[in-house]
């Protein structure tokens, strides 16, 4: 047992920092779920738009990657922080917390560009890729190299006090940590990134490696049915929508600047039923612009804030000049993104007593500076009959 006034209880934030000298990997796993689940709610590059045939550029790809593992592996390895300053001089025991970081995130880089390369081919977008990942997750619980990798994350490594041999040391000791991370978990997390970073796969996958290393015994068993049922989810999530019919589209391409723009669509009477789909398809910038929020027949005069019920979605345009730029083996179509409709559409056929036929999309950035402005190729409402009124085994999204 520790005693002595350097292990008291802490009186201030300093004296509670130097104590759980771990703390400021714990802000960045924070840091990197936050922005995940960031992109997930607002309808961010996986998640709330769709690309044909690809989602990101190598780079963005690689960058999503990155948050990832430090949101599902670092909190897994915070005991091995806390080792790591521990047998370290205090003097420098932030500088071997770094170092064993940064061996820890080079066998998980050399992985990451590997799927970001991978992602690049229309094929690794498809669920059954996605679905295909998961059940080799699950299989992967029940082989030898497992097991090795499972026992190797508790490999410990003598380090050096002080000068490069401590450098050394604390590179290869989170690498060592970092290649048997890899072995255990590599399935689950090209499965994850298959599934488009969605915020149910990456919860899902944080469930079953917190079953695998957050208990004395690893628990396979609920580990195996959890990815499993993810492998089910990802099939089921993933059902394509039935043949649709266009109400009403932009007839020529147009332009958005950092202010608040407004555009008029003529559609076609609503058919009672089924699901209104809004796409905004073909989006370009050579800059990185402004998210624009999305509303649909908003009130002339009224601040788009007080009105959060007729917006639909928000463009968030990350990813948007990787998609812009022609990169082989996927041309430069841009970014498509869709939003479900049908609640809005529903709730304005009920104030205005009768059928919406016009349509005013509203987009709002979220801030006006700068001067780059998003070329659109076309606005559409698309709406999509209820199969099961039809007797269709087809069930639309």
């Amino acid at each position: 047992m520790r005693t002595g006034s350097a292990w008291a209880r802490p009186r201030t934030l300093p004296d509670y920092l130097w104590q759980h000298p771990e703390w400021w990997a714990v802000v960045l796993c924070a840091s990197s779920w936050a922005v995940l689940v960031g992109l997930g709610l607002a309808g961010g590059p996986h998640a709330g738009h769709v690309h044909a045939p690809r989602t990101l550029g190598y780079g963005s790809e690689v960058l999503h990657w990155s948050l990832m593992v430090l949101a599902m592996m670092l909190p897994f390895h915070l005991e091995t922080i806390r080792e790591t300053a521990e047998i370290s001089l205090w003097r420098r025991r932030n500088r071997a917390i770094a170092s064993v970081l940064g061996g820890f995130a080079v066998p998980w880089l050399g992985l990451g560009l590997v799927v970001a390369a991978l992602r690049s081919s229309p094929l690794a977008h498809q669920r059954e890729a996605a679905s295909g990942a998961f059940v080799l997750a699950a299989c992967w619980l029940f082989t030898r190299p497992y097991a090795y990798s499972l026992a190797a994350c508790h490999r410990q490594m003598p380090l050096a006090a002080k000068g490069w041999p401590a450098y050394r040391d604390a590179l290869c000791f989170g690498a060592v940590r970092g290649a048997a991370c890899v072995g255990t978990c590599w399935p689950l997390m090209v499965a994850c990134t298959f599934a488009g970073h969605s915020l149910v796969a990456l919860g899902g996958g944080y469930m079953i490696s917190q079953a695998e290393r957050g208990a004395f015994r690893p628990r396979r068993r609920v580990s195996f049915l959890l990815t499993l049922g993810l492998a089910a989810w990802s099939l089921a999530a993933a059902q394509p929508l039935p043949e649709g019919h266009l109400m009403g589209a932009t007839s020529k391409a147009f332009s958005l600047s950092p202010r608040t723009e407004e555009l008029r669509i003529p559609i076609d009477a609503p058919t009672p039923g089924g699901r209104f789909v809004l796409r905004m398809e073909s989006l370009k910038a050579t800059e990185l612009p402004p998210a624009y929020a999305v509303y649909l027949n908003l009130p002339r005069g009224v601040n788009p804030k007080k009105r959060p019920d007729l917006r639909v979605g928000v463009l968030a345009m990350y990813g948007i000049m990787e998609a812009t730029a022609a990169r082989r083996p996927a041309p430069a179509d841009g970014l498509t993104f869709q939003f479900d409709v049908t609640t809005v559409i529903g709730q304005l056929a009920k104030e205005g007593g009768g059928p919406v036929r016009v349509l005013r999309v509203a987009f709002v950035p979220n801030h006006t500076k700068g001067a780059t402005r998003v070329t659109v190729g076309r606005v559409a409402l698309v709406h999509y009959r209820d199969p099961r009124r039809e007797g269709s085994p087809e069930r639309p999204q």
